[in-house]
């Protein structure tokens, strides 16, 4: 059988389309890694770790109504995103670790009051 695509994900890639270059890249970056070791996507130049999984990141995009609200979401993703980073440096040697960001008070706010009303703040 086809796999049919959860509602609101055209939504998520329309708004990932929309967003900055630099939020593209940090998500594109960020989201291809696996955490499993020798693991990696053809098209993805990326090795090491950890990788990162972003607690409650589906619901925080799940939350939004409108394609400012994702594109803001997404901004804020990034933003957890490069966090982690500096808390986590990208290693070779640490490829096939994973580590996890937990961000259900983010979630729990309104994305407009997280991150404000434009795209001044974006990564």
């Amino acid at each position: 059988p086809a796999v049919r695509p959860r509602p609101g994900a055209s939504r998520v890639v329309e708004a990932f389309e929309q967003s900055s270059s630099s939020v593209r890249s940090i998500l594109g970056e960020e989201m291809a890694l696996t955490g499993i070791e020798g693991q990696s996507f053809l098209r993805s130049q990326f090795r090491g770790g950890p990788a990162f999984l972003v607690y409650y990141g589906p619901a925080l995009l799940q939350r939004c109504g409108s394609a400012s609200e994702m594109r803001r979401a997404l901004t804020a993703l990034a933003a957890v995103y490069l966090a982690g980073r500096q808390l986590w440096p990208m290693e070779e040697a640490r490829w096939g670790e994973t580590a996890t960001l937990e961000i259900s008070g983010l979630k729990a706010l309104d994305i407009g009051d997280a991150i404000g009303g434009s795209a001044a703040g974006e990564p």
